[in-house]
């Protein structure tokens, strides 16, 4: 089962905590960034005391930004290779953390490289009282379990002066999460895979969902916006074109299914999209659609459009988008393991199956939004606080 924390309704009553949040750098309105920026925004409506800091905050972020939560960007060189930005994430840390100079109650470190920059802020004298909370998001896949699939992609010269450094990441790693206070993840399926990589035991505290924003629609207007046929069976992908996301078996997923006037919408951009453009006109050049990147509103668009959507993500530790579609009225087409199936089983049927027909059971009151995450944590926090001896906060 997972670990849940009672909600205290006297969140507002009590002394705000001071929360520090390391995050490396936001990158856009999406996946971890916008979920921290929605979290943190309830943790201020809970009058928390917020402050921000990373190496670098992209302006197409600032709306999600809560006015009372407070930014501290540090700066970040204009690289361009992913990988050297991701690497130079970690790198950085130390010089993040010397930017921290007020004194925090809590200091949340959230992505595998921020675990590292967390630890560094407590060691300052300031907030040596303080807790550190790793939430992990994921494990640096690309040093565990993805080795192959990261080095495999690469030049001879490249893996070998590549090996060395992952060695480095691993270890670092490990020790950073180890010496956190506490830990969280998103799913009893992530709890059993990070215990196993770090040996420490993980909290499940499920994501929170934009409630309001995915709900079950008129999906006749949502497809006369779009201009999608109101007699065609639509299915959906939505997801960052990415060879992990392998939008490849989905498409094949949707030509095996062999049904007539169907067509399937790809929604998103990434580093794979030519290559999926030609295996789409293989696969089914007819009835494949990619989109490109939409609006916040124009994915609510398309799931509210949608009677499935398919997702095959590779080593997905929850799975946001399913959960985002079934809200919205979606069957979820699915295999193997991922985060998501805990909170929405009933809503996912595996492509080896008959696919049902009509609507998919409603997840009202089910799943949290994130006010509810909000409260959950924070009572966490005070939690560990307790624990280490930090009385009456």
């Amino acid at each position: 089962m997972a670990t849940y924390h009672k909600v205290n309704e006297k969140n507002r009553e009590r002394e705000p905590l001071r929360i520090a949040v390391v995050f490396p750098r936001f990158t856009g309105p999406f996946g971890p960034e916008r979920h921290l920026l929605l979290w943190t925004r309830e943790l201020a409506a809970l009058g928390q005391d917020v402050t921000i800091y990373t190496h670098r905050f992209d302006e197409s972020c600032r709306a999600l930004l809560a006015p009372t939560v407070k930014l501290a960007e540090i700066g970040f060189p204009p690289v361009r290779i992913h990988v050297l930005a991701t690497l130079l994430d970690l790198l950085l840390m130390p010089w993040l953390a010397l930017h921290v100079r007020d004194k925090f109650d809590v200091i949340h470190g959230i992505t595998w490289q921020a675990a590292v920059g967390a630890r560094l802020v407590k060691a300052g004298w300031r907030n040596r009282k303080a807790v550190v909370v790793h939430w992990c998001t994921e494990p640096p896949r690309f040093a565990y379990d993805l080795l192959s699939d990261t080095l495999g992609t690469q030049r001879r010269l490249v893996r070998a002066l590549f090996t060395p450094i992952l060695v480095l990441i691993r270890a670092l790693d490990k020790a950073a999460v180890r010496s956190a206070d506490a830990a969280i993840c998103s799913s009893e399926w992530m709890r059993g895979d990070v215990e196993r990589i770090y040996g420490k035991r993980f909290s499940v505290i499920y994501p929170g969902v934009e409630t309001e924003r995915f709900q079950r629609g008129n999906r006749k207007e949502a497809r006369n916006q779009l201009g999608i046929s109101q007699d065609k069976t639509v299915f959906l992908s939505v997801s960052k074109l990415h060879r992990r996301k392998q939008i490849d078996h989905a498409m094949r997923i949707f030509r095996d299914l062999a049904l007539s006037n169907s067509v399937m919408c790809v929604v998103g951009d990434g580093p794979d999209r030519d290559a999926l453009c030609r295996i789409a006109r293989e696969t089914a050049p007819d009835s494949i659609v990619f989109v490109g990147k939409a609006t916040d509103d124009e994915v609510a668009l398309y799931m509210s459009a949608a009677d499935y959507f398919i997702f095959v993500g590779k080593n997905e530790p929850f799975g946001m988008a399913p959960v985002e579609a079934a809200l919205s009225g979606c069957w979820i087409i699915s295999e193997g393991t991922a985060g998501f199936k805990e909170l929405i089983a009933e809503c996912v049927v595996p492509p080896s199956l008959p696919l049902p027909e009509g609507d998919p059971p409603s997840l009202e009151g089910k799943v949290p939004g994130w006010d509810a995450v909000a409260r959950k944590t924070l009572d966490f926090c005070r939690q560990t606080l307790a624990d280490r001896g930090r009385k009456g906060i």
